[in-house]
């Protein structure tokens, strides 16, 4: 028995603050338990499935049975849970069944997720509104494969986008050009990233999973002076593809 669990719709997708700094901060896409929960009814139906969980030396573990038709038995997944609230055994139960449903391909597709950097200051200290206590929801999302080719973030209040990635929408406060550090050995003079180089690069960073892709954007930062790919010059962009063997 095969089973297909489609991708996830945008409201279906919450966002966390991951890592910040004084000039922005990282959004983390996620999905909470109650979805799995949907799509488990959804897909096998409310009787064929069911959770179990149980500790292991100090580790919160959940189980998770579908069960196969074809068989005549029930499968199992198993994985364990990290707490990252103050009601630390509730989280590890609830990240345990989370990371269980992963194991049957459910949600899978945020593995895909791109690097969100939200800029908070600008190349000239100047404040953009966006911070970390705003809220942000993904407007648009679209996928090739199981893997995103398209996200829209926006701010909840004020509805501006303040993230774009495979999408015409412009992102006024993310396509500026910050001023590279002063170690940086990139030259900016040049125009914006072309778009071959742009391509090489986005479909670089779809292939790398934390911590990789944090080293590539702190990088990044390092060398241009920004973790947006959009706001790279023409050679930054070249030296970049250079620099990570993708030309």
């Amino acid at each position: 028995m095969e089973l297909k669990f489609r991708d996830l719709t945008e409201d279906e997708i919450e966002l966390r603050v991951g890592s910040t700094n004084d000039s922005g901060f990282q959004l983390l896409l996620y999905k909470n338990a109650r979805i799995d929960m949907q799509l488990l009814d959804e897909v096998v139906g409310v009787g064929n499935w069911q959770r179990e969980h149980y500790i292991l030396g100090n580790d919160i573990y959940c189980k998770v049975g579908i069960y196969n038709e074809e068989l005549k038995q029930w499968v199992w997944r198993a994985d364990a849970g990290s707490s990252g609230t103050i009601e630390e055994e509730k989280s590890k139960a609830s990240d345990s069944f989370k990371r269980a449903c992963v194991n049957f391909g459910l949600g899978r597709c945020l593995y895909s997720a791109p690097f969100v950097w939200i800029v908070s200051k600008d190349k000239d200290g100047v404040m953009t509104g966006e911070t970390k206590k705003e809220r942000y929801f993904v407007d648009e999302i679209g996928y090739v494969d199981h893997k995103i080719t398209k996200l829209v973030i926006k701010n909840e209040k004020t509805k501006k986008v303040v993230f774009s990635m495979g999408s015409n929408q412009k992102v006024a406060q993310t396509s500026e050009k910050p001023q590279a550090n002063a170690n940086s050995n990139l030259d900016t003079s040049k125009g914006s990233i072309n778009a071959k180089h742009k391509a090489l690069i986005d479909a670089f960073v779809l292939t790398l999973h934390d911590p990789k892709r944090t080293q590539f954007f702190n990088w990044l930062d390092e060398k241009c002076g920004t973790m947006s790919i959009e706001a790279l010059s023409e050679q930054q962009g070249e030296r970049v593809c250079k620099s990570w063997k993708l030309i």
